[in-house]
């Protein structure tokens, strides 16, 4: 993404302000959400094809899958709000991170 200028285009279109004293640029933030965009799909297709391997004795109720889904969902978002906001400027970003990504994963167990 740095290659094809991406951070230059995201500088001109005021980014740059947001993250000027963070560690990620903004090609890493991308990075970083299409990493655990990939990372979920590839947990996903595994839990179906161990869960397809798993009933042929055993049935499991559907809602239980979705259940355990979502709970999975929660928390790659939980991990990944944790990383972008424990990263910031904020003197009490670690914390704050911390608060936002176990709501997150209550929300998602709930």
């Amino acid at each position: 993404m740095e290659r094809v200028g991406f951070d230059r285009a995201v500088e001109r279109g005021g980014v740059k302000k947001a993250l000027e004293k963070s560690t990620y640029d903004a090609s890493d933030i991308v990075a970083k959400l299409i990493y655990y965009a990939l990372f979920l799909f590839v947990r996903l297709a595994f839990g179906v094809f161990h869960q397809r391997l798993a009933d042929a004795g055993h049935r499991v109720p559907p809602s239980v899958i979705v259940a355990i889904v979502i709970i999975v969902v929660a928390a790659a978002i939980a991990k990944a709000v944790n990383e972008l906001i424990s990263n910031q400027v904020f003197s009490y970003g670690k914390v704050l991170a911390t608060i936002a990504s176990v709501f997150i994963l209550g929300l998602g167990i709930i």
